[in-house]
This record gives C-alpha cells, sequence and structure tokens, in this order.
C-alpha cells in the first residue's frame, strides 16, 4: 500500500508543499492583485493561518499508473517544493528533496484531501468580495498599402503571456533565480508563434482569405499567436519545461 511507504514526517513535509501550492490557487482565485508583490505579501500572511491546520492526515498518496497523473503530481512537487523553499523556509531543502526522491523512487503520486483542499479555500476567501470591473484597451492600427507586421504586436504578446502566466502561475514570476529561464521561454515561444502565424498570414493573403493590408494581417497574427499563449499556460507547458531545466 501507498500510504505505508511514506513515514509520518515526510508526509507532513510533502502536506506543505502541496497546501502551498493550494494556496497559491485559492489567493489568485479569490483576489485580482495587479501587482506581484500583493500576491506574494498576501500568501506570506494567509499561510501562517493554514500551517497550524496542516497534519499528515491531509494527503492521499496514489501509485503510479499510465494516465499521466502521477507524473504531473511529482512535477507540481517539485517546482512547488523549490518555490515553497526559496519563499518560505530556506532550512526545507534537503528535507523536501528527500522526500522528491523517495516518491519519485516507488512511483507515488501525491494529492491532498478535497475536504483539506476545502478547508483552505474557505481560510482565504475574503468575507466580502468586490468584483473590480474590466478594463479594455482599445487599440487603433493604421493601414499601409503593403503587407507588414505591426512592431507594437510583439510587445503586446510578451506583455500577455506574462500577464497570463502571471495570472495562473504567480509564484513562478515572484522567484528570481527562474526570471531568465521565463524570459528565455516566453521570448522562444512568441518568435516561434510570430513566424508560424506570419507565415499563414501570408498564405491566407496569396489566396484571398484575409485582405492585403497591414491591419489585418498583424491582426490575424496577433490573435493566432494569443491564443497559442493562452494554451500554452492553461496546459502547464512553461511548468513542464522548468522543471524539466531545474531537475
Amino acid at each position: 500500500m501507498a500510504e505505508n511507504e511514506i513515514n509520518s514526517e515526510q508526509r507532513k513535509i510533502i502536506v506543505k508543499i502541496l497546501a502551498f501550492h493550494a494556496l497559491e490557487k485559492a489567493v489568485i482565485k479569490h483576489y485580482n492583485f495587479k501587482r506581484l508583490s500583493r500576491i506574494h505579501r498576501t500568501i506570506q500572511k494567509k499561510w501562517r493561518k493554514v500551517l497550524p491546520e496542516i497534519t499528515p492526515e491531509n494527503l492521499v498518496l496514489q501509485v503510479g499508473g499510465e494516465n499521466g497523473e502521477v507524473k504531473s503530481a511529482l512535477d507540481t512537487l517539485i517546482l512547488y517544493s523549490r518555490l515553497y523553499v526559496d519563499l518560505i523556509d530556506p532550512r526545507a531543502l534537503n528535507s523536501c528533496t528527500e522526500c522528491i526522491e523517495v516518491l519519485k523512487t516507488k512511483g507515488i503520486g501525491p494529492r491532498l484531501t478535497e475536504d483539506f483542499e476545502s478547508r483552505i479555500n474557505s481560510i482565504i476567501a475574503p468575507k466580502v468580495r468586490k468584483k473590480k470591473p474590466s478594463l479594455t484597451q482599445v487599440i487603433r492600427t493604421v493601414s499601409k498599402d503593403y503587407p507588414h507586421l505591426d512592431p507594437e504586436v510583439r510587445r503586446r504578446l510578451t506583455k500577455h503571456f506574462k500577464h497570463r502566466l502571471k495570472e495562473r502561475e504567480p509564484l513562478i514570476m515572484l522567484d528570481h533565480s527562474l526570471q531568465l529561464r521565463i524570459e528565455g521561454f516566453i521570448r522562444g515561444h512568441v518568435d516561434r508563434a510570430i513566424d508560424l502565424f506570419l507565415e499563414h498570414a501570408y498564405k491566407a493573403i496569396q489566396y484571398g482569405f484575409i485582405p492585403r493590408s497591414s491591419t489585418r494581417l498583424s491582426t490575424y497574427v496577433e490573435q493566432k499567436a494569443m491564443e497559442s499563449i493562452d494554451w500554452t499556460v492553461d496546459n502547464d507547458v512553461i511548468v513542464d519545461e522548468i522543471v524539466k531545466s531545474i531537475s
């Protein structure tokens, strides 16, 4: 049984890491902070309320299957153990590493109990929640006689990527030691997306599907690239890449 493979102290350490991850998700769910520093301070403040609730019994262990759930659970644990050590408890590095090695060796995937995740969510949820109205930026582009890509598209795509990543994985954006990797990943993804959808756009213009207009070409490339960025962030591709780079 997987329950007997991990001792009580190791279980508690694993619960701390997963609770830290659950805390981040709850904070970005219930609050609409624009600055990473606000998210960081809120997580540290709320962590003091979550910590007394942590027990070894909050953990569920699953022996591996072929559906990738165990690998995904271990990838999350690897990444958030690093963030936990960097942002909360630097002394926990060795114990976190030992726990992860045990789980990897035995092929065990960890997760929190549903009751404990609900408890974390209730601790984080504000008493009165006010939803701020969203602001839509209107961007006017100038049409040219020949189709070319608006140079602002690359800047907006990079900004969109960072914004989406901050929304979904704010702690990754707070870890200064990961910034070069993240910047490189974002830059590479934006460059590849622009190259790919520019090629598609030129073919569409050639066959008459898009008017021969710089504005229409730029709009097409930006829309398709944003869809690609959203898919990348929503499917945790950057988490997988970071885990590979630090493992």
